[in-house]
């Protein structure tokens, strides 16, 4: 019988190999381009925009890679951002380079960090390379203070963008398929409540997606962003 091999351990591989410079066919899309950095990070500070955090708030940065985010989730001075990830590499080269963030190696599914200790948990393009994407969000919620905060930013598989990259250049079958409906169910099982909703498309397809969006179809958003609040 063949054994299984757990997703997380393979896209640590993939990645290992990422951040040595040789990439899979199926990552070489855009996804790592500036462009699309630059959307995720600017859907970020819309979320942040949003929601009041204490001055001495905890932030966790989870699946950090090396730490795009960082620079947006710093908004107070006083604010102690933890990031983590199970790919060693990129945490190695932060480590000097970000001297006030707390860096570790862990499993999103297995959070090292008491109950009720986090006030905003951040999880940029990360479920889809989890055995178990329910693990993490249960996980999510047991870290987070009541009246805590959850951002979310997560591939829309169903979007024109990863339909035509499945036709030509193909999807790793590693890759977990993350449905929003399901994922919405989930959520709101755990005590999560919706804040706000809102796709990511790359700037000449923006008139499109609005459109589409106003049918409720997300085809031309190649991923969404949720804004979460933990109730009690």
């Amino acid at each position: 019988m063949e054994k299984r091999v757990e997703k997380r351990t393979f896209w640590k591989d993939v990645y290992q190999s990422y951040y040595r410079g040789e990439l899979p066919d199926y990552l070489k899309s855009g996804y790592h381009s500036e462009t699309s950095q630059n959307l995720r990070l600017a859907a970020l500070k819309r979320c942040l925009a949003c929601i009041e955090l204490s001055q001495d708030a905890f932030v966790l940065d989870v699946g950090c890679g090396s730490g795009f985010a960082w620079d947006a989730l710093r908004r107070n001075k006083n604010s102690q951002i933890i990031a983590i990830d199970i790919i060693e590499g990129p945490l190695k080269s932060a480590k000097s380079a970000k001297k006030d963030v707390l860096l570790c190696s862990a499993d999103a599914q297995n959070l090292p960090f008491r109950v009720d200790s986090i006030d905003l948990v951040v999880a940029v393009e990360m479920l889809h390379y989890l055995d178990d994407v329910d693990d993490f969000l249960r996980e999510a919620r047991r870290v987070l203070v009541d009246g805590g905060y959850f951002m979310i930013i997560a591939p829309n598989m169903n979007s024109l963008s990863w339909l035509l990259l499945g036709m030509f250049r193909g999807v790793s079958p590693m890759m977990a398929t993350i449905r929003f409906k399901n994922l919405r169910s989930t959520l709101k099982r755990l005590g999560f409540r919706i804040m706000m909703k809102e796709g990511i498309t790359l700037p000449l397809m923006k008139p499109l997606a609005s459109l589409a969006r106003a049918m409720g179809i997300w085809l031309f958003d190649k991923s969404y962003v949720l804004l979460l609040k933990a109730e009690k």
